[in-house]
C-alpha cells in the first residue's frame, strides 16, 4: 500500500472535527475525501471510540458503493480510546468475528494503542487449533480453574495424580504443570475469585467450580460474579466450562445452564437498551459520554461471545471414575428449537440463496392474495416502513435489499416492532406452508419473519 492510496482523517479539513475536537462522523461519510479514499488512516485521532466504529459499521452497510474490503486495511495506531472491540465491529461488517484470520497484521494496524495489549494481538494472531493439531502446545497454554470465595473444590488435589506432577504449595492457589504428550504442556491453576485476575490471560480454558449440593438461585449468584470478573479483566478465554462438584445429574445440569444463559441475556438486551437511547441523540454525546457508551456496548458483545463458548458440566469427586458428564453448549442449542440460536440458524439459512429474482412475481401483483399481503406488512414493520403493499414494493425494489436481508440487524428489533410483528405472526394462516401454496418467495419471506420474531422474543424480550 502506497502512502498515496492513504487518506489520513487528521489532514482532512478540520469540517469533520466539532469545535471540541470529537470526530463528526456524518461529516466525515460525507465528505469528498472520504468518498475517494481507497485506504483510511485514523492514526493519532484521540477522540475516535469503540462506538464510533460500531456505528460507522452500521451506517456503510448500507453503503452499497463502499468497498467492504477497506476496512480491512483501515489503520488505527496510536488511538488512546479504542480497543480490540473495535476489530470487532469491523469484522462484523465483513460477516467475520473477532478471531477471524487477518488480512495484514494486527500490529501494524492497532500498534501503540494503550487499550489493546501487545499479548492480545498476539494470541489474536495464533491459531490455537491448528496448533494443537500438530502437537504445538506451547508452556503459554493455560487452563485456570476458579473457586468462589465459599467453596473450595480441591479439583488439583481430588483428581490428579499428585505423584506425577509438580504442584506448588502455595496457600492461596495451587499450580500445576501437566505433561500431556512430547510436546503438549499445560499450566493449570486453581484459584479463589478473589484473586483470580493475577492468573486470567488471553486464549486460556476458564473453569468455574460450583457446589452441586446448592440451589439453583444460589448457583447462579455464584457464577455471575466470577463472569464478569472474566468480562472486566477483558481477557478472550477460548472456553469457559461452568462445572459443578458433587452428586448431580443432566436435568439439574441443564438447569443451571438455562438459569446462567437468561441471566446473561437479561444483562446483555439492558446494556444494549441503555447504548440505543444515548444514540437518538448522538450528535449531543460528549467525549466523555461516548467512552462510557463505549464500554457498556462492549461489555454487551463480551457477553454474547461468552454465551456462545459456555459448556456445562459436573463431576462427583467424592466417587471419581474417570468420568465427567459433560453437556456441550452447542449441542444444547442444536437440540432445542425453542432457543435463539436455533432461529438464527433458520434466519441465516433462508437469506443464503434468495436472489433479487425471486421477487419478480411479487413485483407483478397488482392486487396481492390476502397471504402475500400479510407477509409484505410484517416485512415493512421489520425494515421500519409504514405497512402497504406499496412500502414493500419500493423495498424489494431496492438495489440493496437482498443484502439489507443477509446484513439484517436483529439488535434492530426494538419492542415497537415486536408488537406489531406478533400480530401477524399470531395468524392462522401466517405459515410458511400455507404462504407456500400461493407463492414460493413469499414463503420465504414468511419463514424469514417468523424465525427473526422467534429469535428475539426468545432472548426474553418484552414483546407485549
Amino acid at each position: 500500500m502506497s502512502d498515496s492510496e492513504i487518506t489520513k482523517v487528521l489532514e482532512i479539513p478540520t469540517e469533520i472535527f466539532f469545535p471540541n475536537g470529537i470526530l463528526n462522523l456524518d461529516a466525515l461519510i460525507k465528505s469528498n475525501e472520504f468518498e475517494n479514499a481507497k485506504k483510511l488512516d485514523f492514526s493519532g485521532v484521540e477522540t475516535v471510540t469503540d462506538l464510533l466504529f460500531w456505528m460507522l459499521k452500521s451506517i456503510l452497510s448500507k453503503n452499497q458503493n463502499f468497498n467492504r474490503e477497506d476496512l480491512d486495511y483501515l489503520l488505527l495506531n496510536g488511538c488512546a480510546n479504542i480497543s480490540i472491540w473495535t476489530l470487532n465491529y469491523l469484522n462484523l461488517f465483513n460477516k467475520r468475528n473477532l478471531f477471524s484470520k487477518p488480512t495484514i497484521k494486527l500490529n501494524e494496524r492497532f500498534s501503540c494503542c494503550p487499550r489493546i495489549s501487545e499479548s492480545l494481538m498476539v494470541s489474536l494472531n495464533f491459531d490455537a487449533q491448528i496448533n494443537a493439531q500438530n502437537e504445538q502446545i506451547f508452556d503459554q497454554a493455560k487452563c485456570v480453574l476458579i473457586n468462589s470465595n465459599s467453596f473450595n473444590a480441591r479439583l488439583s488435589e481430588n483428581i490428579f495424580n499428585l505423584n506425577q506432577i509438580k504442584s506448588d504449595k502455595n496457600a492461596f492457589f495451587k499450580y500445576i504443570k501437566l505433561k500431556l504428550s512430547k510436546k503438549k504442556t499445560i499450566n493449570f491453576y486453581e484459584c479463589s475469585q478473589s484473586n483470580s485476575e493475577l492468573f486470567l490471560s488471553e486464549k486460556n480454558l476458564v473453569i468455574l467450580t460450583y457446589d452441586a449440593n446448592q440451589d439453583e438461585e444460589t448457583i447462579k449468584n455464584s457464577v455471575l460474579p466470577r463472569l464478569l470478573i472474566v468480562m472486566v479483566k477483558n481477557v478472550l478465554p477460548v472456553k469457559v466450562l461452568i462445572l459443578g462438584v458433587g452428586q448431580t445429574d443432566t436435568n439439574f445440569v441443564l438447569q443451571i445452564h438455562s438459569s446462567v444463559n437468561k441471566a446473561l441475556k437479561i444483562l446483555e438486551k439492558k446494556l444494549r437498551k441503555s447504548v440505543d437511547l444515548h444514540l437518538k441523540n448522538y450528535l449531543n454525546l460528549n467525549f466523555n459520554l461516548q467512552l462510557e457508551l463505549s464500554d457498556i456496548l462492549n461489555l454487551a458483545e463480551h457477553i454474547d461471545y461468552l454465551i456462545k463458548i459456555l459448556d456445562y458440566g459436573a463431576i462427583n469427586i467424592d466417587n471419581y471414575s474417570n468420568k465427567m458428564l459433560l453437556i456441550d453448549n452447542v449441542g444444547l442449542r442444536q437440540e432445542t428449537p425453542d432457543s435463539p440460536e436455533y432461529h438464527m440458524n433458520e434466519v441465516n439459512n433462508l437469506i443464503t440463496n434468495i436472489t433479487s429474482a425471486d421477487f419478480a412475481e411479487l413485483r407483478s401483483l397488482k392486487a396481492p392474495p390476502s397471504g402475500v399481503q400479510i407477509v409484505a406488512e410484517a416485512m415493512c414493520y421489520l425494515f421500519s416502513k409504514p405497512a402497504s403493499y406499496q412500502n414493500f414494493i419500493r423495498l424489494i425494489n431496492s438495489p440493496s435489499f437482498i443484502n439489507q436481508l443477509k446484513d439484517f440487524d436483529l439488535n434492530s428489533v426494538n419492542e415497537y416492532k415486536l408488537k406489531h410483528v406478533k400480530q401477524y405472526v399470531d395468524m392462522p394462516n401466517f405459515n410458511p406452508d400455507y404462504i407456500a401454496k400461493i407463492s414460493k418467495t413469499a414463503s420465504v419471506l414468511c419463514h424469514f419473519i417468523r424465525s427473526v420474531y422467534f429469535y428475539c422474543t426468545s432472548q426474553d424480550m418484552d414483546c407485549n
